[in-house]
């Protein structure tokens, strides 16, 4: 299991041949971290012009977010989103689906 989060896709793409030949030999988890602020952020009723940019940059950012996680999914490294606060459930969850589906 590894947790990270990573800031934006260039990040993604830096470390992305790391983790790909990691998992050649194991089976990589990834746990990331959902910004629960920036979702506070996006989810706010906006009134002002200024709330609004607040509000959408808030959304494309977990909109990149949620990309970079179906980006290493589809590159064969299994990858969930979680709340800080709930990690180690979130962590123990994913173990345990790994093992029922068989791959570990």
């Amino acid at each position: 299991m590894v947790f990270t989060n990573f800031d934006g896709e260039s990040s993604l793409r830096y470390q992305l041949p790391y983790l790909q030949r990691l998992a050649k030999q194991h089976l990589v988890g990834g746990i990331f971290f959902r910004n629960t602020e920036l979702e506070a952020l996006a989810a706010r009723r906006a009134e002002s012009s200024s709330e609004i940019f607040i509000s959408t940059v808030s959304a494309q950012l977990l909109l990149e977010k949620r990309q970079m996680v179906r980006e290493l999914q589809i590159n064969g490294i299994q990858a969930v989103l979680a709340e800080p606060e709930n990690a180690t459930l979130n962590t123990l969850n994913q173990y345990l689906e790994l093992k029922s589906r068989g791959l570990i």
